[in-house]
């Protein structure tokens, strides 16, 4: 079975969030088919930034990405998800 990557940018509610801790939240939240392989930190505006996060996946899970993004847009921390690109690995 195949693995995919995929490209998350996730916005945080409130600009007073650890990013680095937001990510622990995540990965603690994550089944273990799902493995954030890194993240970046990215400014958007007025001191506010998102996290852009590269995690592996199973390639054939039903929904697509559909689960990863209910997933991390369920934590409290969280305003927004978007998944900016996917591919095969």
């Amino acid at each position: 079975m195949g693995k995919l990557v995929v490209i998350i940018k996730v916005f945080p509610k409130d600009i007073n969030i650890n990013l680095d801790n937001l990510v622990e939240t995540i990965r603690k939240n994550l089944p273990p088919y799902y493995e954030i392989k890194k993240y970046e930190k990215v400014p958007i505006a007025f001191g506010l930034s998102a996290l852009v996060l590269s995690i592996t996946m199973p390639e054939y899970v039903k929904g697509g990405t559909e689960e990863l993004e209910n997933l991390i847009r369920s934590l409290d921390e969280v305003s927004e998800v978007n998944v900016e690109y996917v591919s095969r690995i």
